[in-house]
């Protein structure tokens, strides 16, 4: 279960990337927490799918906050994009108390 809390601390950090929004302009450390949150959000949509199973809410919220968080280091950022956070904050302590 150890996988299970560093991903949530993964989201932990991609939720942060998301709060300090436009100041992360550039930053190379958040582009790749986007890349990897991007990757786990694709490969849990996929695998989901496969499965049968469209309404792959975690995988969703993976994938979307991980482009608002990779454009929001490429230099644009879309603040009313930025709620997402308290979605992964709230996904990541999901995931923790289920990792127990």
């Amino acid at each position: 279960m150890i996988a299970l809390k560093i991903l949530a601390v993964l989201d932990l950090i991609g939720a942060l990337g998301l709060i300090l929004g436009a100041s992360i302009s550039g930053n190379p450390f958040f582009f790749w927490i986007g890349i990897i949150i991007l990757a786990k959000g694709l490969w849990s949509v996929f695998t989901s799918a496969i499965a049968g199973y469209f309404a792959d809410w975690m995988g969703w919220t993976d994938t979307v906050s991980a482009l608002i968080l990779i454009t929001a280091v490429q230099g644009l950022f879309i603040g009313i994009l930025s709620w997402i956070w308290i979605i992964m904050v709230l996904k990541a302590v999901y995931t923790l108390l289920s990792s127990f």
